[in-house]
């Protein structure tokens, strides 16, 4: 190899394109965002967060759905948990961009994180959402995964009522964030 072909490598030129990418994502992150407080959806992500949050932390709230007596503090628990992951989940798939999505999770934890500090920690504290990410990337059929994901997490593995219980709920549940959405009207450009 002569002295002609070798090339060095500088730096300065890769964190000169980085800094001009950065620069041109930041600008265009503040513009949407501008955008989306002018035309009125911030409020609304934020009402969003908000109501979800509520919803999310009521003793009698749709976590309850299709409640039976028989179930333990566990699967309880684990009722709870699965309605966060899928409202945060459902703010992302259903809101109309990212910064509207980030805005209504940003609330919802705010929310439960003043009013019901108990909640936050264990959300904070339990591994469940990594499971339910796993399924959500993963997975060939995510449903039948967070279904058996969240038995397992009950302590009910492979067992099929439990199984069943968790994907109802974890649609029942997207739904809840679809119809929110859709009530909310977002402003798409």
């Amino acid at each position: 190899m002569s002295d002609e072909t070798i090339k060095i490598f500088d730096r300065s030129e890769q964190e000169e394109v980085s800094f001009e990418q950065e620069l041109k994502e930041t600008e265009s992150l503040i513009a949407q965002m501008y955008l989306q407080k002018e035309n009125g959806n911030l409020d609304k992500a934020r009402s969003l967060g908000k109501i979800m949050a509520e919803e999310s932390i009521r003793n009698d709230g749709e976590f309850v759905f299709g409640y039976d007596t028989k179930e333990n503090d566990t699967v309880v628990l684990q009722r709870r948990l699965l309605l966060i992951y899928t409202v945060r989940f459902g703010f992302y798939k259903f809101c109309p961009n990212q910064v509207l999505a980030e805005t209504a999770r940003n609330q919802f934890l705010t929310v439960i994180e003043q009013q019901a500090p108990h909640i936050y920690q264990v959300v904070q504290q339990n591994a469940a959402f990594s499971y339910y990410n796993l399924c959500i990337r993963s997975s060939a059929n995510a449903v039948e995964c967070i279904g058996a994901t969240f038995a397992e997490l009950c302590g009910h593995t492979g067992e099929p009522d439990y199984q069943e219980l968790g994907k109802a709920l974890y649609l029942h549940f997207l739904d809840l964030v679809s119809k929110k959405v859709d009530e909310l009207q977002f402003q798409v450009d």
